[in-house]
């Protein structure tokens, strides 16, 4: 087996069926599967998806433990020499898949590898960053890149995609699209199940960048993604989880490493940036909140 592509569904049955439909129009030349792990929908998902793609592979899980567990199971029940983890709001075109696959396979270096994601009205999105270093999380927590948008701090580190007409070496991307190489998952193990939604394609990634291997941005092959559609309908539990996420990277890499002046700082800023997004989601239930 060549591909196994894992998709993690939750209550999310109308854009996953779409998604599949665009895996089997634009297919990779090579022997690939389908896992779907479902994280306990309510919309019958599961039955849904089994009766139009009755080949694929569907596991479902009693309860949401979150994505990362759900991406291991995946994985654990696969088969493929490259792993592809692609979101439910994702939709496939053509040459996508095999130009993936090709490019890690004549790349010994390379460990991961994403092609170019645009929005769907053709915008492209950024996605892939620089790691984020305390400064630059610290930064971004307390909203000063927005006051001060030309710091040199977060401007290096929002622009690390800068040129998307180039394919190159980036630090990390994001999980909506990612091949990984099964040796180099071998090697650095599964994803970080302390996470239950953000972040832990970050820290997956710079796993795979500490042991050495190279993640690549492909500009000559693209997913559309319909960013934050899996997601909006429980916005207080994202803003909730993507906090704690950030507080956990932050302990796991940075803790130990700087003063605690710096890490009593950030756990303040994010405290309080925390409970001013959900205020402003209670107050205003249509207002989104952008990470």
């Amino acid at each position: 087996m060549k591909l196994s592509i894992v998709i993690v569904n939750y209550n999310d049955k109308e854009l996953t069926l779409n998604l599949l439909d665009s895996v089997y129009r634009y297919p990779p030349l090579k022997e690939f599967e389908i896992i779907v792990v479902d994280n306990a929908s309510r919309d019958d998902s599961a039955a849904a998806l089994r009766a139009a793609y009755p080949k694929i592979k569907i596991i479902e899980n009693p309860e949401n433990r979150g994505f990362p567990p759900a991406v291991n199971q995946g994985i654990k029940a696969s088969h493929g020499e490259y792993i592809l983890l692609l979101n439910p709001d994702v939709t496939v075109t053509a040459g996508a898949l095999e130009t993936m696959l090709n490019f890690l396979a004549a790349h010994p270096k390379a460990g991961a590898a994403g092609c170019r994601i645009v929005n769907p009205d053709g915008s492209v999105q950024l996605s892939g960053k620089r790691f984020p270093d305390p400064l630059v999380m610290l930064f971004v927590t307390f909203n000063l890149h927005k006051l001060l948008p030309n710091n040199p701090i977060t401007r290096k580190y929002y622009d690390a995609l800068e040129d998307y007409d180039q394919t190159h070496r980036v630090e990390h991307l994001m999980a909506s699209c990612l091949m990984v190489k099964r040796s180099v998952i071998d090697e650095i193990g599964l994803m970080d199940e302390n996470f239950f939604l953000y972040c832990d394609d970050v820290d997956w990634c710079y796993r795979i960048h500490l042991a050495g291997h190279e993640i690549w941005y492909l500009a000559d092959a693209y997913v559309v993604h319909a960013k934050g559609a899996t997601t909006k309908r429980e916005s207080f539990r994202g803003i909730v989880e993507y906090h704690k996420s950030a507080w956990y990277f932050y302990k796991k890499y940075y803790y130990n490493k700087y003063p605690k002046i710096l890490s009593g700082l950030f756990f303040t800023g994010l405290q309080l940036r925390k409970w001013w997004f959900l205020a402003s989601n209670f107050f205003s239930r249509e207002k989104k909140v952008k990470y």
